[in-house]
């Protein structure tokens, strides 16, 4: 399978969700063994990606990803989705968060143009947080943002790339030093 003209590298892969079936109700992890259909819960609407179909979240609208992406604070692990927000409202494109246990988790998360990665064990006062410094465009174009992470429990092993590229970021909080782990699914929209 290919995004564009690029092979989409398979070793490691745990989540692969193209998106681009046209279905408004769910979707499919192609890089699960299991396959299978995945709920798409909330509001969604077909539109045209940037090489295909794509799918448009209204609202608090989601997938659960059951038994994936389980991750601790020394675990080196990377996450992305390909985004295309519509105004610059907070919105997290994935997140593997518990609220119960002061936000326990990690996740993606975008907010007035700018990229934010969290890793959190409570928060504030035992988290890693960095941004983008730079704002990217909203409404204009498809962008496709990842986070890597090394296991360190410190931000300068976080990183966000955007359209492939290493962003200049800011470190807001630097106190990790205990687990992420929550037995809360991860989400995805």
């Amino acid at each position: 399978e290919e995004v564009g003209d690029r092979p989409i590298p398979r070793e490691g892969l745990l989540v692969h969700l193209p998106l681009d079936e046209g279905s408004k109700t769910s979707a499919t992890n192609v890089a699960s063994a299991a396959g299978g259909d995945l709920k798409i819960e909330g509001n969604a609407r077909s539109l045209e990606g940037k090489f295909a179909q794509a799918v448009r979240f209204y609202g608090n609208t989601f997938i659960t990803v059951p038994d994936v992406g389980d991750f601790d604070s020394s675990d080196a692990f990377s996450y992305g989705a390909g985004i295309k927000p519509t105004d610059n409202a907070a919105m997290a494109a994935i997140a593997r968060m518990d609220d119960s246990t002061g936000n326990r988790g990690y996740d993606l998360y975008v907010s007035d143009g700018r990229i934010y990665a969290h890793l959190i064990h409570n928060w504030p006062d035992n988290a890693i947080r960095i941004n983008t410094t730079e704002q990217f465009p909203v409404q204009k174009e498809w962008h496709h943002v990842l986070v890597t992470y090394d296991g360190s429990a410190q931000a300068s092993g976080v990183r966000i790339y955007v359209n492939g590229q290493l962003c200049d970021t800011d470190v807001t909080h630097d106190t990790l030093s205990e687990t992420i782990h929550t037995d809360t699914p991860l989400r995805v929209g």
